[in-house]
């Protein structure tokens, strides 16, 4: 009998493992290159309820549950008149749109941040708050999760020069809505004794990198030996498009995804094995290790492992 119960003990549990292998159970990486320590307008365009939700805590101070939010408290207290009043405006406007989360609906406070301006507004404030002293208390920042790197400057002091990164990163773990990073690369972690890492998705936002890294990073595309990312988004864009990303993956598919100034959304699969960099001269595909994405794009700024066994 004890036997039998071992048994079916063993079968179920890898029944269990194989059924949630690829979600509860698998080990993750993370890997980001971080971009120039600067918001802009297109960081909150990730996902179309970003600046909603982003605007509705900044302004009402308070997460959504109704807890109070320090950091937000402190933020809001920053900003000019003219953002309070572009702020106030604008979640009035889209509190009064129904039909929430249909097409209609992303369209049309879409169309309301636009004729706001509220997206270049809190840009421009929240770069004028970054570049003023450090904006850390333990208290202000108690219940945020801290990345790696954040932990890594608190616990050397940053100097001046740093202050400015330091309060980028503070704003970006404090909301996840603004993307921080101009390279995102994922993938699994396998193996029992020795853990074996490959990185399998590696995505590129473009309005997050300086110039001559979009003239640097290359990609292997159809029509081209190696074509530029700068020169892909030129003939992309054609001046209508706010924000470009480019997402690679294991199967040797590119998917060029665009957002238009219009609230549009454009993606093309395109075939594209390979990618790398003019300066180092080095190419990779995916799969590929850390080691060989850094040796393209540089030290990584971050990574992160969810090892679950």
């Amino acid at each position: 009998m004890k036997l039998n119960s071992l048994i079916a003990g063993c079968v179920l549990l890898m029944f269990t493992t194989n059924a949630f292998a690829d979600s509860i159970l698998v080990n993750v990486i993370n890997v980001s290159k971080y971009g120039p320590p600067m918001f802009s307008s297109n960081d909150f365009e990730n996902s179309p309820l970003n600046l909603p939700w982003f605007a509705r805590r900044l302004a009402r101070q308070a997460f959504p549950g109704g807890e109070i939010d320090t950091v937000s408290c402190f933020i809001y207290k920053q900003l000019d008149a003219q953002a309070r009043e572009v702020l106030g405006k604008y979640i009035a406007s889209v509190d009064s749109v129904e039909g929430e989360y249909t097409d209609a609906y992303y369209e049309k406070i879409s169309a309301i941040a636009k004729l706001a301006g509220v997206k270049p507004v809190l840009a421009a404030n929240l770069n004028r708050i970054i570049h003023g002293p450090s904006i850390y208390e333990k208290d202000r920042f108690r219940g945020v999760p801290l990345s790696r790197k954040v932990k890594e400057m608190l616990k050397k002091h940053p100097a001046t020069n740093d202050v400015l990164r330091l309060n980028y990163l503070l704003l970006t773990d404090c909301y996840p809505q603004l993307n921080q990073s101009a390279i995102n690369a994922s993938g699994t972690i396998t193996g029992m004794l020795r853990k074996r890492e490959k990185l399998t998705h590696i995505e590129i936002f473009p309005a997050k990198l300086p110039k001559e890294s979009l003239q640097d990073i290359w990609v292997v595309l159809p029509t081209a030996s190696r074509i530029s990312i700068a020169e892909i988004v030129e003939s992309m864009t054609n001046g209508t498009a706010e924000r470009y990303s480019f997402i690679f993956d294991e199967r040797a598919l590119a998917r060029l995804k665009g957002w238009g100034s219009d609230g549009t959304t454009g993606e093309r699969i395109v075939n594209g094995s390979k990618f790398g960099s003019f300066k180092n001269n080095r190419e990779i595909t995916l799969p590929c290790s850390v080691q060989e994405f850094e040796s393209v794009f540089g030290i990584a700024d971050e990574i992160s492992r969810r090892v679950m066994w």
